[in-house]
């Protein structure tokens, strides 16, 4: 009986340890199952999750918005080339329009001074010339000897020492002509005063219309200057504004790539210690 006694007792103990230790692997298995479902809970779940969306989110808003910025910089840029290359057209045709009227009023001047200066000259040189004494020496002359006469190179030319000879008065070098026929006319100092007042007075009229002109050419250069710079202003000072933003924009850039790339380490590094 005692024997019995011992051997249940035994028994009693072995049984004992083996409930003991099945509770303990029971207990570790529950441990490694709960510490494999805490790693899965943690590999899987996604740390700064609500804040790396945000910055990312942001930095997807600016990229766009870079990207934007850098097609309407361009496009201003073009416009505002494409206005300059058409002022500088306008311009040119504006300029050669009146540049032709400005030449043309300009060789009209010229022939008027040129007019006068010749009869001034003409008028200089006659109180020595043969004019001034067949004026003062053969009366009715212009009806005679002035009607076969060359103005430019004999009658007004000085120097040529006339003298009167006894005989018809009305005879050329003993030559006497019917000149009725002939209807020259021949030009008395009056009448190259008037003629000298007429030209100085186209030559007047001429000048004035001339500055006119000029100050004509200049409004529309003003014009063409006020139109296309005014334009060209707004759209350079939009372009810089656009330039201002884009530098800005980059630089919001550059900061949520930073924040983005701090915010991944941290998750990573939160995951890490969790899974120690």
């Amino acid at each position: 009986a005692q024997y019995d006694q011992a051997f249940a007792e035994i028994r009693k103990q072995h049984h004992d340890a083996l409930e003991v230790a099945r509770n303990v692997v029971a207990q570790k298995k529950d441990t490694i199952h709960d510490l494999r479902l805490k790693k899965q809970k943690v590999q899987m779940h996604r740390y700064y999750e609500q804040e790396l969306e945000t910055v990312k989110k942001d930095i997807a808003e600016y990229q766009q918005k870079i990207r934007n910025t850098t097609i309407d910089i361009a496009d201003y840029k073009k416009q505002a080339e494409t206005l300059q290359k058409q002022w500088e057209l306008d311009q040119e045709i504006s300029e050669a329009g009146y540049e032709r009227k400005i030449e043309k009023m300009r060789e009209e001047g010229t022939q008027y001074t040129n007019a006068v200066a010749a009869i001034e000259a003409r008028l200089e040189g006659g109180k020595d010339s043969l004019y001034a004494w067949l004026t003062t020496n053969m009366p009715d002359w212009q009806n005679t000897i002035g009607k076969v006469i060359d103005d430019e190179h004999v009658l007004f030319k000085a120097g040529l020492s006339p003298q009167l000879i006894e005989g018809d008065q009305d005879s050329l070098f003993g030559l006497k002509l019917d000149l009725q026929e002939v209807t020259k006319t021949v030009k008395t100092v009056a009448d190259y005063e008037r003629e000298r007042g007429e030209w100085l007075v186209k030559a007047d009229a001429n000048r004035a219309k001339l500055n006119k002109l000029i100050d004509e050419r200049n409004d529309a250069t003003a014009k063409l200057k006020s139109k296309y710079q005014t334009k060209i202003k707004e759209l350079n000072n939009d372009r810089r504004q656009l330039d201002y933003d884009l530098q800005r924009s980059k630089g919001q850039l550059q900061t949520n790539e930073v924040k983005f790339a701090d915010l991944t380490r941290k998750a990573a590094a939160e995951k890490e210690r969790l899974l120690q």
